[in-house]
């Protein structure tokens, strides 16, 4: 065995998918604002971006969004060879 703790994967893993809901939240503001619905919540330098920013964050966002999949599932496949249980991860 070795490695980490669980409750060490628990907590990257957690602090990775609280990262990929704020990401996800972010992605939704920009599609509204694509088609053309307005924010409340979007700060002034969001309404001053072009579309085509718009949409290039759209895609900066949803490859860090993958990036983030890639580590939860690396994360959890060294805690299943540190012989953690998946179920203790979540």
């Amino acid at each position: 065995m070795g490695g980490h703790p669980a409750s060490w994967y628990r907590n990257q893993i957690n602090t990775a998918k609280n990262q990929i809901a704020g990401i996800d939240q972010k992605i939704a503001s920009y599609q509204a604002a694509l088609n053309g619905e307005m924010q409340p919540n979007q700060g002034v330098q969001e309404y001053h971006m072009r579309r085509g920013d718009w949409q290039m964050e759209i895609q900066t966002l949803t490859k860090q969004k993958k990036d983030l999949l890639a580590k939860i599932d690396s994360l959890e496949e060294e805690a299943k060879h540190s012989g953690i249980a998946p179920e203790v991860l979540h």
